[in-house]
Parts: C-alpha cells; sequence; structure tokens
C-alpha cells in the first residue's frame, strides 16, 4: 500500500529546504564578509557574526533562543514604568553581546540603568559596538569582568570556538585555551555604586 504524504508534511519539507538553502547563503556570505547588521524582532540593533548562530537568529528574530525571558522582563520593566516606579536598576549577568542589555536599555530609557557583566574580551567588545549602534544607550554601564561569590584579582576562564559557552575554571590549565580577568561579586559592586534595589536581574552564565 503506497504511503501517503498529507499536506502538511509538504509544508514541513519546504520549510526545511528553506531552511537549508538560507542556510547555506550564510555560510557563504561569511566567506566574503565579517559580520552584517541586524535589527531584531525587539527593535535592537547589533551585528551578527558567524559563531553568534546567525541562521537560527534569522529564523526567531532575535539573538537568543530565550524569548521568553525576554518578554518577561520587558513586560516587568514595562510595568515598573507605568507605575511610576523611577531610577530602576537592571543587572545583566553573562550578557554576551547584549541582547538582553540592550532590550532592558531601551524599556527603562531615562528611568534607570542597565548594569552589564561580560568576562570575555572579545564578546566584551563586541557588545561594546552593539551598545554604539542603538540611540539612548548611555544608562548602560559595561563591565568587563566576572561575577563571582567572592572578589579575585585574577580567575581563569575556558576559550572555546564557540564564545557562548566560554566558562570559568576551577583553575589554571596549560593544556586548554584561556584567558585570565578580574573577578568580582554581586554585593560588592551594588555597594559600590550606591545600588540599594534590583528591580530585574538576568543571569546566564557558564560553570
Amino acid at each position: 500500500m503506497k504511503k501517503l504524504i498529507l499536506p502538511h508534511q509538504y509544508l514541513r519539507i519546504l520549510i526545511k529546504i528553506i531552511e537549508n538553502i538560507q542556510t547555506l547563503y550564510i555560510q557563504a556570505f561569511f566567506l566574503i564578509f565579517r559580520r552584517f547588521k541586524y535589527v531584531d524582532r525587539y527593535g535592537s540593533t547589533y551585528f551578527m557574526y558567524h559563531d553568534t548562530r546567525p541562521a537560527d537568529t534569522l529564523r526567531r528574530g532575535t539573538r537568543t533562543d530565550d524569548t521568553t525571558v525576554l518578554d518577561v522582563i520587558k513586560t516587568l520593566l514595562t510595568y515598573s514604568i507605568e507605575n511610576g516606579q523611577q531610577e530602576i536598576e537592571c543587572v545583566d549577568v553573562g550578557s554576551y553581546i547584549g541582547v538582553m542589555t540592550l532590550l532592558m536599555s531601551s524599556t527603562i530609557q531615562e528611568n534607570g540603568r542597565v548594569h552589564s557583566f561580560e568576562p570575555f574580551i572579545d564578546t566584551f567588545e563586541r557588545q561594546l559596538e552593539n551598545v554604539k549602534l542603538n540611540k539612548n544607550t548611555n544608562n548602560v554601564v559595561l563591565n568587563n569582568c566576572v561575577v563571582l561569590d567572592e572578589n579575585l584579582s585574577e580567575i581563569h576562564l575556558q576559550c572555546l570556538d564557540t564564545p557562548g559557552q566560554n566558562y570559568v575554571l576551577p583553575n589554571k590549565t596549560n593544556k586548554l585555551k584561556s584567558v585570565s580577568v578580574k573577578a568580582i561579586t554581586l554585593e560588592s559592586y551594588l555597594i559600590a555604586n550606591n545600588i540599594k534595589k534590583v528591580s530585574v536581574c538576568k543571569i546566564d552564565a557558564e560553570g
């Protein structure tokens, strides 16, 4: 008996073909160019690189699969502003290229600040570029350091080919590519900056 292919199955096959063509096009693009500028579904502008999952970004409309987190953060901050809250302090630990930092910044605008923490210098520099691409980001405070449970003058970080998965090393090793950066506690940072209340604290850090 011949197996029937239903209409919705044809649609899935077509979508898969389109996605494969899109992926091939993007791979070809990065053979020639270093990056491209992208405006996501939340209105944030940032550069996409070959190692920042550009194909997935184009399909989802934003450079993260944590869109539920973005929606919740935006809803919480919008509610706070509509109810008259000012001096809103947001914290983004493990900010990567700044997707959530930019959403926080554009949502609170002049009503507060966003304190962003990204330890890896290459990723941090990308975030710095991305923040400059967007208007009214004077409320963003960028910090190139690790947030841990103790203050350390030096901590070693593992560098991978997929920068979003870089992580803290328990001990330095010569077998792996690593870098050293300063480590702080969130408590010491809040005290030093006279921050008494944090409205939203997002943490997405490896190791």
